[in-house]
């Protein structure tokens, strides 16, 4: 009987498992259906703008290599922020009171920050555009947030620099100001978090004269679009 109860348990385990491993195949083809739809519409877009007399330009990266070189570029703001709070802050604001409960709430904050990073992002899309038709917002699983919609570069650089902005530096000078640690530790991360979206901005802004930008769906970064006219005048 013993063995029986046991032999019935691992079937239970197995139809268990086997259950998770299908919706986790199922979950994962949606999302590779999305992303497939997403790029087409991108490239079905990019096309017209050809069309329309302009010439394509690739200014995306892969994300490993944006990633890494976004927290060499954002470490000495969130460096700045823990300096200045060092050495400016009133107190060490403790939210809970406890040394022992602070450091969770610290990481509640650390978490909070990147769906509010990408909410941010949207945010500044729908404000840039006046709608939010065309922005892709996802929090689970990878988070990102990208516009379908072609922008020209100051809209694009304030799209690409607002969570940097709430969500690296607004933080940090909370904590600095209060002298609250969960908000330093979460405007620190909030900076390291943007470290891709500042080189992006940067190179939007040095895209040229009348580009349009067209956010990429799957890489960091932006196809650039600029008028012949103007890369014939250059040429002459």
């Amino acid at each position: 009987m013993q063995k029986v109860e046991q032999q019935a348990r691992k079937s239970g385990r197995t139809v268990r498992e086997s259950e998770r491993t299908a919706r986790e195949s199922e979950c994962a083809a949606r999302r590779n259906e999305r992303e497939a739809r997403a790029l087409r519409r991108f490239l079905r877009y990019a096309a017209l703008l050809r069309a329309a007399g302009r010439e394509q330009k690739d200014c995306t990266v892969p994300p490993r290599r944006a990633g890494v070189c976004g927290v060499l570029a954002s470490l000495p703001f969130a460096a700045a922020a823990v300096l200045l709070y060092c050495f400016f802050s009133p107190r060490l604001l403790f939210l809970t009171g406890s040394l022992v409960w602070e450091p969770l709430v610290a990481a509640a904050a650390l978490i909070a920050v990147v769906p509010l990073h990408e909410g941010v992002h949207a945010l500044a899309w729908a404000a840039v555009h006046g709608t939010f038709s065309g922005i892709r917002l996802r929090v689970c699983g990878a988070p990102q947030c990208f516009c379908a919609r072609a922008s020209g570069r100051a809209a694009y650089a304030f799209a690409a620099l607002a969570p940097f902005a709430v969500c690296g530096a607004a933080l940090s000078a909370a904590g600095i100001a209060t002298g609250c640690l969960a908000a330093l530790a979460a405007g620190a991360f909030g900076c390291i978090a943007a470290g891709a979206d500042l080189l992006t901005a940067f190179r939007a802004l040095g895209a040229g004269r009348g580009a349009l930008l067209l956010d990429h769906p799957a890489r960091c970064g932006f196809y650039a679009f600029v008028p012949l006219r103007q890369k014939n005048g250059a040429e002459g």
